[in-house]
C-alpha cells in the first residue's frame, strides 16, 4: 500500500511516517487560521478489484453492525468510522483502520477502489507553529479477515495500553422489566428468587430511576428510603457486589445542577444549550469545575460500596459544542473518562453503554455492543447481529456485553411492567433459549432482567443453566461465517453454537462438512466440538487450543529453581497436607517429590501463603527475577465458576493482572488452553491429594525474565473455602 496527502488546507503542513502496519502523521499550523476543517490521505491498495471483491465496514457504536457492499455498489461512496475491510478475492483481504481518537475524528471513504482517510479538525485550536499528531492508522494485508481483525485488536490493546479486567458477571438488573419504576422492595423480591435459582450470582445492577439525571448524589427516597448504602450492604450479605447506572455527560432540564450551574454545559454559537435526548443538556468537561463535580459523584458511589459503574449515553460526549476552554469533542471526552476512571479506581469495573466504541478504549472494562434488548425475537436477532460485529474486540480491548438475559414469555408479567409495548414479551421458549445460548457464548455478563418470581419453571431453568455455563465461559469467540448477512455460527472454547435467525427451517454446513438442520428461531450448542481451524466455509482462522491430552502432570515440567534465601531454614512442612505452612515462607524442595500432590524438581522453591476472607487481597513479597510461575489453589471441595486473581508487580513499577480459573470438571487429566489475556499457555491440573482437597494448578510463562517485586492475590468469593496457594519462581 502507498500513502499520499491528496488534500491539505492552505496554511497547514502535514507529515507522514509508516512503520510496518502502523501509519502515523502530524499536522502543523503555518498560516493565520487557528483551526482546520479537514484533510485527506489517499491510500493506493496496490491491488485490482475482482468479481469476488466486496467491502465490509465495521460497527462504530452500540446498536450498529457490520455492513457488506457488493461490487455493484462500488460507484457510490462507502464510509466507515473505524475500520474497512476490502476483499480483493476469496483469500486476499486488505484492512484499513483508524487506531486512535485522541483529538480528531476521522472516517474511511471507498469509491471504485479508491480509498481516502479523512481527518476532521473538530474545533481544536492551534497556536502559531503548533504541531499536533493526527490519529494513528493500522493497515494490513492478509489471507484471513479474522486474522487481520485480530491483529488490529491486538494493536489497539498495545497502543492504548489496555489493562483488561476479566471479571465475569452473573446476577440481576432492574432496567428491562421495571425501567425507572422500581424500589428496594422490588429488588429484594427478585434477589430472593435469584438465590433460589443459583448459588454463583455475584452482581446486583441498579439502573436508571434512582435520581434525576445530573443530580446523581440526590437519591430518591421513594426508591431507597434507607439510602443507597443500605441496599448495597444488603446485597453484600447475599454475596453480591452492587453496580449502579449513570449518564456522566447529561443532565435533565429540571435538575438542580443545571439550575445552580448553567455555565457548566455546552452551548451553540447562538448561546442556547446543545440539545441532547428529550431536552437534556450536555456537561462541558473542558471546565475544571465540572470535572471536580464528576469526581465528587463517583466518590459518593464508591463510599456507598459501589464496585461497578454502568456509564450510559456516552455518545453525547462526542457531540460538538462550545465550552469554557476551546477543545475538540474527543478532548473533552477523554477528560471526563480519565477523571472518572481515576476516581473510581482500577478495582472498579466500568461498563460503557450507548457509546461510540473507539474513544472508550483504555477507559472502560466492558462495552455494551448490542442495542437495548426487548423480549421480542426481532430485537433479539438485531442485538445478536450487532454483537458479532465486535467479536474481534472481546477480551482484547474490553469485554463485550450483549445486554440483559431476558427469557420471559407471554403472561409472565404484571401491572408493574412498563406500558411501553416493547416491554411486553412474545418470546417462545426456543427463542428465549436461543438468546440465552448466544448471550453466554458472546459476553462476560449474564444478568437477568425479568421479574423472576413470575417466570415459569422452564424459563427459570433457562436462567439457572445460563448462569452455570457463564461461570465457565472464559475466552473470546470466533464468528465463522463473517460474510453472511447475519452470521449463524460461533466457536468458543470447545463449543460450536449454531443459530437459526431465519423465519424458516435451515440446513447449516458445519466445519468439516457435517450438515445440521434447525427449525426457525432455534439454536444448538455442540459441546467438545473438534475443529482444526481450517475446515470452515469462509476463511481460515487461528489454530484451536489443544484438546485435553490425558498425560500426567510430569515432573519434567516443574521448575529448576534455586534454594531459599541465604540463611533460610527449611520449614518442617508436610508437603502432602500443607500443615505447618507460614505466610510468605519459602519452602525449598530438597529432593524430587510433590507439594500438595504436584511434582517439583530438586531446588524448586515455593512461596506459601494462606488466605482467609473472600475477595480480600494480600500482597506477598518476592524480590527475585522470574520467568515462569506456578500458582496453586487448594480448596476443601470443588469450586465451580470461581477464580483467584493475582497481580504481578515488577520492580520497575509496572504490573499485569492474571486469573486462575476454577470452573471446569476435567477429571484427573491436564487441560491445556490459551489464556485470552496472554499469548502464553496455562496448564490446569485437577488432582486429589491425600488431604481430599481439590487442587488447581496454573503455569504462567512471562514474555521475558522480570524482576518481580511482589504478587498481589485476591481470594475467591466462596465463603468457607479454605485457600492454600503457592507461587514457584525462578
Amino acid at each position: 500500500m502507498k500513502f499520499n496527502w491528496t488534500t491539505i488546507p492552505q496554511g497547514w503542513n502535514a507529515s507522514l511516517n509508516q512503520d510496518g502496519c502502523a501509519v502515523s502523521s502530524n499536522i502543523t499550523r503555518t498560516g493565520d487560521a487557528d483551526r482546520f476543517e479537514s484533510l485527506d490521505l489517499g491510500i493506493d491498495l496496490g491491488a485490482a478489484l475482482t468479481a469476488d471483491s466486496a467491502v465490509m465496514t465495521g460497527a462504530p457504536a452500540m446498536g450498529t453492525w457490520m455492513r457488506i457492499f457488493a461490487p455493484e455498489t462500488f460507484g457510490l461512496t462507502i464510509r466507515a468510522k473505524n475500520w474497512m475491510l476490502v476483499r480483493i478475492s476469496k483469500e486476499d483481504f486488505i484492512l484499513i483502520a483508524i487506531a486512535s481518537w485522541r483529538i480528531f475524528s476521522g472516517e474511511i471513504l471507498f469509491r471504485n477502489g479508491d480509498v481516502t482517510v479523512r481527518f476532521y479538525g473538530d474545533g481544536h485550536r492551534f497556536t502559531p507553529g503548533e504541531t499536533a499528531p493526527l490519529e494513528q492508522l493500522f493497515c494490513m494485508r492478509g489471507s484471513s479477515e479474522r486474522a487481520l481483525l485480530d491483529a488490529y485488536a491486538d494493536y489497539l490493546a498495545k497502543f492504548h495500553a489496555v489493562r483488561l479486567n476479566l471479571r465475569s458477571w452473573r446476577g440481576w438488573g432492574s432496567w428491562d422489566y421495571y425501567a425507572i419504576k422500581f424500589n428496594d422492595r422490588a429488588i429484594r423480591e427478585n434477589l430472593d428468587e435469584l438465590q433460589k435459582l443459583t448459588s454463583n450470582a455475584n452482581l446486583l445492577q441498579i439502573d436508571d430511576g434512582y435520581s434525576l439525571w445530573g443530580d446523581w448524589m440526590d437519591i430518591k427516597p421513594e426508591v431507597f428510603p434507607e439510602g443507597l448504602d443500605s441496599i448495597v450492604k444488603e446485597a453484600a450479605l447475599r454475596g453480591l457486589e452492587t453496580g449502579i447506572w449513570l449518564a456522566p455527560f447529561l443532565a435533565e432540564a429540571d435538575s438542580q445542577v443545571l439550575k445552580d450551574h448553567p455555565d457548566w454545559f455546552l452551548r451553540k454559537p447562538d448561546g442556547s444549550y446543545v440539545p441532547a435526548w428529550t431536552g437534556r443538556v450536555i456537561f462541558d468537561y473542558s471546565n475544571d469545575e465540572v470535572v471536580a463535580y464528576l469526581r465528587r459523584c463517583i466518590r459518593f458511589f464508591r463510599n456507598a460500596g459501589i464496585t461497578y459503574l454502568k456509564i450510559d449515553f456516552l455518545r453525547a460526549g462526542t457531540l460538538s459544542g462550545l465550552g469554557k476552554v476551546p477543545m475538540s469533542a474527543y478532548e473533552r471526552f477523554h477528560r471526563c473518562l480519565s477523571a472518572l476512571r481515576e476516581e473510581a479506581g482500577a478495582d472498579c469495573y466500568i461498563l460503557g453503554c450507548s457509546a461510540e466504541f473507539a474513544p472508550c478504549i483504555g477507559h472502560v472494562d466492558g462495552m455494551r455492543v448490542g442495542p437495548d434488548i426487548s423480549p421480542k425475537f426481532e430485537d433479539v436477532r438485531k442485538s445478536a447481529h450487532c454483537c458479532m460485529a465486535s467479536a474481534h474486540l472481546h477480551r482484547k480491548v474490553y469485554q463485550c456485553d450483549p445486554d440483559y438475559l431476558i427469557v420471559r414469555g407471554e403472561g409472565m408479567e404484571d401491572a408493574e411492567v412498563s406500558p411501553s409495548s416493547g416491554k411486553h414479551s412474545t418470546l417462545t421458549h426456543s427463542e428465549a433459549e436461543l438468546w440465552a445460548n448466544f448471550a453466554v457464548m458472546t459476553g462476560n455478563a449474564v444478568l437477568s432482567s425479568d421479574k423472576l418470581p413470575l417466570l415459569s419453571h422452564d424459563r427459570k431453568n433457562l436462567v439457572a443453566a445460563a448462569f452455570q455455563r457463564a461461570s465457565e465461559n472464559t475466552k473470546g469467540y470466533y464468528v465463522l461465517d463473517y460474510w453472511h448477512e447475519i452470521p449463524s455460527m460461533i466457536w468458543a472454547d470447545g463449543e460450536l453454537g449454531v443459530f437459526n435467525w431465519s423465519d424458516s427451517e435451515q440446513t447449516f454446513t458445519l466445519p468439516g462438512g457435517t450438515s445440521l438442520k434447525l427449525p426457525a428461531h432455534t439454536s444448538r450448542i455442540l459441546e467438545k466440538f473438534a475443529w482444526d481451524g481450517k475446515q470452515i466455509p469462509v476463511a481460515e482462522l487461528p489454530p484451536l487450543p489443544a484438546t485435553p491430552t490425558g498425560e500426567p502432570f510430569d515432573a519434567a515440567d516443574a521448575l529448576p529453581l534455586p534454594l531459599g534465601p541465604e540463611g533460610h531454614e527449611p520449614l518442617a512442612t508436610n508437603h502432602e497436607t500443607g500443615e505447618g505452612l507460614l505466610d510468605g515462607a519459602y519452602v525449598p524442595v530438597q529432593e524430587q517429590g510433590t507439594f500438595l500432590g504436584v511434582p517439583f524438581k530438586v531446588g524448586a522453591q515455593i512461596i506459601t501463603f494462606t488466605m482467609g476472607e473472600p475477595r480480600k487481597s494480600i500482597r506477598i513479597p518476592v524480590g527475585r527475577k522470574v520467568r515462569e510461575l506456578y500458582f496453586l489453589h487448594a480448596a476443601d471441595f470443588p469450586v465451580k465458576g470461581e477464580w483467584l486473581s493475582y497481580i504481578l508487580h515488577a520492580a520497575d513499577g509496572s504490573s499485569s493482572e492474571h486469573v486462575l480459573l476454577m470452573g471446569r470438571d476435567i477429571g484427573n487429566t491436564d487441560y491445556h488452553y490459551s489464556l485470552p489475556w496472554t499469548s502464553q499457555t496455562a496448564r490446569i491440573a485437577w488432582v486429589e491429594p491425600v488431604t481430599s482437597r481439590t487442587l488447581y494448578v496454573q503455569k504462567l510463562v512471562l514474555d521475558a525474565e522480570t524482576d518481580l517485586e511482589s504478587i498481589e492475590v485476591t481470594a475467591p468469593r466462596r465463603n468457607g473455602t479454605h485457600v492454600l496457594a503457592g507461587v514457584s519462581t525462578r
